[in-house]
């Protein structure tokens, strides 16, 4: 009977929301003790003992992945939002600055820069960007990571840079490639394919500039249309 089909399926989807409900929750009540801990020991102590600074980074990691898959709770899936740009890369620095204390962060953007993407993607791509460029800068002695926003004929452009030691050639040429990674301790090789896929599906573009002195990922993406112009929920 389709009516009953329906009622299972009414309930299953109410059980699974809970469910996010309670691990964006869990995500939250956790992730807040744990980047306190690292602002705490580091305001006391000038070297942080090695095991609790990795553990603690772990865990910090594996909340990210965890709050970036609830958040999709909160929004449809594959639905073009008008997304602002500001909102979604300040929100990941003001992390990675906690985790990352010695590199100095710069976010700079002209004006409010609004993309048409899906929020919990565009949040996946840029997480994804600035972890590899906190990744590339560990062993720099002055480390930096600057994000650049602007917008250019009808296009926002999204510059990530760091000032590490630059891609390898085989890098160059795999970069974007399923599953390939350069003997990072915890890559997977899909982030960059993930970037790259996204960009594709939203119409847009990613490259990348790097050499002995640094490396800039550069996303091209369509402007969103105006508020008043469009029925697109702003996030």
């Amino acid at each position: 009977d389709e009516t009953i089909e329906a009622s299972k399926l009414a309930v299953q989807l109410e059980k699974e929301n809970r469910h996010k409900k309670v691990l964006e929750q869990a995500a939250h009540d956790i992730g807040n003790p744990v980047l306190g801990l690292l602002k705490k020991y580091r305001l006391k102590m000038d070297i942080m003992p090695s095991e609790v600074e990795d553990s603690l980074k772990k865990i910090s990691l594996i909340l990210e992945e965890l709050k970036s898959d609830t958040k999709a709770d909160h929004y449809k899936l594959n639905a073009i939002e008008r997304v602002s740009v500001f909102k979604v890369i300040s929100e990941i620095i003001d992390e990675k600055k906690i985790l990352h204390p010695k590199i100095k962060f710069t976010l700079n953007q002209a004006d409010e820069t609004m993309v048409s993407v899906t929020e919990i993607d565009f949040y996946r791509v840029m997480l994804n960007l600035v972890t590899n460029a906190c990744e590339a800068v560990e062993d720099i002695r002055d480390p930096k990571v600057d994000v650049l926003v602007s917008e250019n004929e009808g296009e926002a452009v999204v510059k990530v840079s760091d000032n590490g030691k630059g891609m390898s050639e085989e890098a160059k040429v795999n970069a974007f490639k399923w599953k390939y990674t350069q003997g990072k301790e915890r890559g997977t090789g899909l982030g960059l394919n993930y970037v790259s896929n996204k960009m594709l599906e939203w119409g847009g573009r990613v490259s990348f500039d790097t050499n002995k002195n640094g490396t800039t990922f550069i996303l091209n993406l369509n402007l969103a249309i105006k508020e008043e112009d469009s029925n697109e929920k702003v996030v």
